[in-house]
């Protein structure tokens, strides 16, 4: 119980400081993964650059491609609305 009310007033010192410091920039989030087949580690990569708050985070998903034969869960990312930047070996998205 103790950390619990510890981590819930460290989380109100936080929000304190942001409401006097005023707006910040982003944290940027590189995620890497290297690939986006089908599995419980490119669900995970997907939703975590989905839902972490755009107001404080800019997280963008790097991944490589998939391998022929492979499923491949890049159309769940772009169905989110993630961007597509293809380079030579990887693929950004940025969520």
């Amino acid at each position: 119980m103790r950390d619990c009310a510890s981590n819930t007033a460290r989380m109100q010192d936080t929000r304190r400081a942001a409401r006097i410091l005023g707006p910040v920039e982003p944290i940027r989030i590189d995620r890497v993964i290297t690939r986006l087949n089908i599995g419980g580690p490119s669900q995970h990569a997907i939703i975590l650059t989905d839902t972490l708050n755009d107001e404080r985070f800019s997280s963008r998903l790097i991944c490589g491609r998939v391998g022929p034969g492979e499923g491949d869960m890049t159309p769940e990312a772009l169905a989110r609305g993630f961007r597509s930047h293809s380079c030579r070996s990887s693929v950004i998205m940025a969520g």
